[in-house]
């Protein structure tokens, strides 16, 4: 069985191998490899990278694959939103050369999951691991802040924008976020909460 999995950073080992220092590689999809390796199960898995081209690594028996991710500094105009059609069409050509089995998407919160489901569009055949709820997260983001605090200015304002602006940035990713999750049929999380939203997004 062809698996093809979608992460936000790639692993740490596959970075160390293209020459890239990633700053928040993902240690725990390391652990999860130790066990999907063992089996029989033919993995790949592809990842956003600031690169025109296409890189493909085959490392200890896993193909790893790279699709381009936009590398914008002010966050209003954040690839976590928007996809440009390279993307998109890396994508497409990652799926015409894994032709996976299943796709299982780790994480909501990029427009690329969006992306990958839709370009994949087999909805029975699509999985998505919870990491977090960022469409309910959205309704909280002001929680315990004064006025005087949201208003404040601060020099990471002119990279991040506002807590006001964050907070609409949030919501729009949370629109593509509940939009994958009604086009697909699996999802998996690790908590009561995480099912509690997802079943509330999906009645």
């Amino acid at each position: 069985m062809k698996v093809l999995w979608v992460i936000n950073n790639p692993v740490q080992d596959i970075s160390d191998k293209i020459g890239i220092n990633v700053k928040d590689s993902i240690g725990w999809i390391s652990g999860y490899l130790e066990g999907i390796i063992e089996s029989d199960i033919d993995l790949s898995i592809c990842f956003p990278l600031s690169r025109k081209e296409i890189i493909v690594q085959d490392f200890k028996g896993v193909k790893y694959l790279s699709f381009y991710k936009t590398k914008l500094i002010f966050r209003k105009f954040s690839s976590a939103t928007r996809t440009t059609k390279r993307t998109r069409s890396h994508i497409n050509q990652i799926l015409n050369i894994i032709k996976p089995d299943i796709l299982h998407i780790f994480g909501s919160e990029y427009k690329h999951s969006l992306d990958f489901a839709q370009l994949f569009n087999r909805p029975d055949r699509t999985i998505l691991h919870i990491q977090g709820l960022i469409s309910e997260i959205s309704k909280h983001y002001f929680a315990g802040l004064s006025c005087k605090v949201l208003r404040k200015r601060v020099f990471s304002n002119i990279f991040r924008g506002s807590i006001k602006k964050q907070k609409v940035l949030f919501i729009r990713r949370g629109i593509n976020e509940i939009k994958l999750i009604n086009s697909i049929k699996y999802v998996n999380g690790r908590t009561q909460w995480d099912k509690a939203v997802v079943e509330q997004i999906n009645l």
